[in-house]
């Protein structure tokens, strides 16, 4: 782990930019709420989607300009998954949540910015828990888009704190989905909120 790192830091720092490029650590805490991962009212009305669940992310990245930067980010979700019917809900598993990104973002103002992404998204219930579930025959990695916007203030030379809130989308299916009849992709939106804390690692003038 400690190699990935220090290699994603050198292949940051190489992007061409105006002077040194300046790299920077990220940790986020917050909540994230998805939409339906399932639903079926052809005879009533069933909802399948996780609970709203704590988040924390970690992002490295780059200053490619004083306006653009580049970020590798790693987001974690847990929570459970709950089924739906009439007004009757039964928690059917733990699910974590895992995801990746690569981000753009663009300086609005000193305080303010915006961002775009692609990455993935991996669903990954206990394998204990799978049988009879949406997941017991696979457990999909997803490709995704997102965008982003933040706030935040600096708190010294190479310290940052603000507040961010993110979207992305995916399409969702399963085998055993698909296997029930109700295979076609679902579009799913998350929504996630999160207090930030950011270092730079080199001399920051941004």
């Amino acid at each position: 782990m400690r190699h990935a790192i220090a290699c994603a830091i050198v292949l940051l720092a190489s992007v061409p930019g105006s002077g040194a490029a300046q790299v920077f650590l990220e940790a986020q805490g917050g909540a994230l709420v998805g939409s339906n991962l399932v639903r079926d009212s052809i005879v009533q009305g069933v909802t399948v989607r996780p609970q709203p669940a704590p988040t924390f992310a970690l992002r490295i990245g780059s200053h490619l300009s004083d306006t653009y930067a580049a970020a590798l980010s790693l987001r974690w979700a847990r929570s459970n998954l709950i089924r739906r019917e009439l007004d009757q809900a039964e928690t059917i598993m733990g699910l974590t949540v895992w995801s990746g990104s690569l981000a753009l973002r663009r300086q609005l103002a000193p305080w303010a910015s915006v961002e775009a992404s692609v990455g993935g998204i991996k669903y990954a219930p206990g394998s204990a828990e799978r049988d009879g579930t949406i997941f017991q025959d696979d457990a999909p990695l997803l490709p995704t888009v997102g965008v982003g916007a933040r706030i935040e203030r600096r708190l010294g030379s190479r310290w940052r704190v603000g507040l961010d809130a993110a979207y992305d989308f995916h399409r969702f299916t399963t085998q055993a989905l698909r296997a029930t009849g109700l295979g076609q992709h679902r579009s799913v939106h998350r929504v996630a909120a999160a207090v930030i804390v950011r270092r730079t690692l080199n001399d920051a003038t941004r």
